[in-house]
């Protein structure tokens, strides 16, 4: 089995997770982590692939709020693609993404 961990993460503590969680997947399955900039839109071959990120007005980041982070809270990095617009790319049947995002 192969999982895929997806994570954006403005200020590191969600990647932190993610890479928890890839570690604790890796002692059963082959895992790869990557941020949402990096995500591949395919997932062929990925039995499972758990995302995160952070919540910005009780809902995911979207650009405006990401880049707000950045300039009024001096986030160190705002991704240009973050798990919404990733959930968004790939082709998921039977997913709850689009209602998720």
């Amino acid at each position: 089995m192969r999982a895929l961990v997806v994570y954006e993460s403005l200020w590191g503590n969600t990647e932190q997770i993610a890479r928890a969680v890839a570690a604790e997947l890796a002692t059963k399955m082959d895992v790869e982590v990557v941020d949402a900039d990096t995500a591949p839109v395919s997932l062929e071959g990925i039995d499972l692939f758990p995302v995160g990120g952070p919540t910005h007005a009780f809902s995911m980041s979207r650009p405006t709020t990401r880049e707000n982070v950045v300039s009024d809270h001096a986030a160190p990095h705002a991704p240009g693609r973050g798990i919404r617009e990733w959930l968004n790319a790939p082709r998921l049947p039977g997913s709850a993404a689009k209602t998720a995002a």
